[in-house]
């Protein structure tokens, strides 16, 4: 489509509690198109009724979330993704940007890590109707923290500062589209050798 901008997909990543579906949702509804899809892949892995989060399942909701954002993009619609991305983030993008049944339709792809200290995410993980046990969620922490920056492309945000409500972390990662932002464009090869 000569003059429009491409479709672009916004993923929202980071420990539990930082706020990753609650600023998606936000960001979602505050993209400037008609066409907008949030994934959710906690939700998506819900769908597989096993009861153990094994490595595989995991990587399973995954690459669902990969299938239905591919979808949703050829049809035109922008995709807001939201999960925590520790191990499985470049899994994500590699299946998004190459797969053997048609080329992905022209996107930009930005990734954002929103970053809170353990202090904060354990007194929001205190206030949720059913907290994840202490210990789970600082082994959590400590691994997607690992991960945080890693990526060329990935834009690092304060989501435990005073001022960072989850609406002013919204228009920020919308404001993204502006230009000036990195992002991988479809046709890149974001892991090429």
């Amino acid at each position: 489509m000569p003059g429009s901008s491409p479709m672009v997909v916004k993923i929202i990543r980071g420990a539990p509690g930082v706020g990753k579906s609650t600023i998606a949702q936000k960001v979602a509804s505050k993209l400037s198109t008609n066409k907008v899809a949030h994934i959710s892949v906690d939700a998506l892995q819900h769908f597989d009724c096993r009861a153990a989060a094994s490595k595989d399942k995991l990587k399973l909701g995954v690459f669902h979330a990969v299938l239905v954002t591919r979808s949703f993009i050829s049809e035109g619609f922008s995709v807001v993704v939201d999960y925590v991305f520790d191990e499985n983030l470049d899994f994500f993008i590699e299946k998004l940007f190459k797969s053997h049944s048609h080329e992905l339709a022209p996107c930009r792809v930005q990734v954002f890590y929103l970053d809170a200290s353990i202090e904060v995410l354990k007194s929001r993980n205190a206030s949720r109707p059913d907290p994840m046990p202490e210990e789970i969620l600082t082994k959590l922490y400590d691994r997607i923290n690992k991960t945080r920056g890693v990526l060329g492309c990935e834009v690092v945000l304060d989501a435990g500062a005073k001022n960072a409500s989850p609406g002013s972390l919204a228009k920020t990662i919308v404001s993204c589209d502006s230009g000036g932002w990195t992002a991988w464009e479809s046709g890149d090869q974001p892991f090429a050798s």
